[in-house]
């Protein structure tokens, strides 16, 4: 797939210049201390008193999406990695938060009881292709053109080993509307297997609550996946009623209010005029006498 594509689809943000941009404030990626490639695994270390960051570091998931979608080979897997964290997954193959709980973690990394974790680079191709995938055929749906059939079958390959699942998937694919509806059906499987969720933090530096969107880097993949295709780059925020909204056309100027079609110019006019009453009055210039003194 190429930049242009999901560009034309308005799926990459005008301001940012990514896929998957958000105005929700998300945590940040962990990574290891260290990562290495071993024969066909990526391997990573929780914790390694060799290193200059012991027990790890964060760091912001700005452009992760943008990355995943370029992997092709191990190499690539390493530089992400390193760069945005491992995708944490257990010896199922999947995200280990793929059967988590409210009270408790059903699976652990692979190899975490060992502090040495494994993850089969086979099934981070996967998931990358899939990601890659998923962005093509959203794009295309987007601009009403023929959606790329390889990407089809990278997706289909989900349903291998499920032959009722994949003739079901096909008969789907049949139409346009199944097609979205399948679309969205594997990204909803993303987040699922994610585990993601918002969460309540109070943050002493501005005095209140922030919502924020916590997950693993195989979450916070899931979640720019679903800005992406969704195109809710174009959220904002309505100065008048305070709710997130979906913003037709133009994206909203930096330092200018904007509004929902609900509260539209009424609100923005008595903001306005609010605004207008709160000024001070204006001082008058002070006036000179015939000397040029101020009186």
């Amino acid at each position: 797939m190429t930049n242009e594509q999901p560009k034309l689809a308005g799926m990459i943000d005008v301001q940012s210049g990514l896929l998957g941009a958000t105005i929700l404030p998300t945590s940040r990626a962990f990574v290891p201390p260290r990562v290495e490639l071993e024969r066909d695994d990526l391997v990573w270390w929780p914790y390694d008193a060799a290193s200059a960051n012991p027990h790890g570091l964060e760091t912001s998931p700005r452009g992760m999406l943008d990355a995943f979608v370029r992997i092709k080979t191990p190499e690539d897997v390493l530089h992400f990695a390193r760069r945005y964290g491992p995708l944490a997954l257990c010896e199922h193959g999947l995200p280990a938060t793929h059967n988590w709980t409210a009270t408790s973690m059903g699976c652990y990394p692979s190899g975490w009881e060992r502090q040495v974790c494994r993850e089969p680079l086979e099934r981070w191709l996967a998931y990358a292709g899939q990601a890659d995938a998923l962005v093509a055929i959203a794009a295309a749906l987007q601009r009403d053109e023929k959606e790329p059939e390889e990407a089809w079958q990278a997706l289909l390959k989900r349903y291998e080993g499920d032959d009722l699942a994949l003739v079901l998937a096909v008969r789907q694919k049949s139409s346009v509307e199944g097609r979205r509806s399948l679309l969205g059906g594997l990204v909803d499987e993303w987040l699922a297997l994610a585990n993601v969720r918002l969460s309540v933090i109070w943050d002493a530096t501005k005095a209140k609550w922030e919502l924020t969107v916590r997950g693993t880097t195989f979450g916070l993949l899931a979640m720019q996946l679903v800005f992406a295709i969704a195109g809710q780059h174009r959220l904002a925020i309505c100065d008048g009623c305070g709710r997130p909204y979906v913003r037709e056309g133009r994206v909203p100027q930096s330092g200018r209010r904007n509004f929902c079609p609900e509260c539209g110019e009424p609100v923005a006019a008595r903001l306005r005029q609010r605004a207008h009453r709160a000024k001070p009055p204006a001082q008058e210039p002070r006036r000179e006498d015939q000397d040029g003194k101020a009186s």
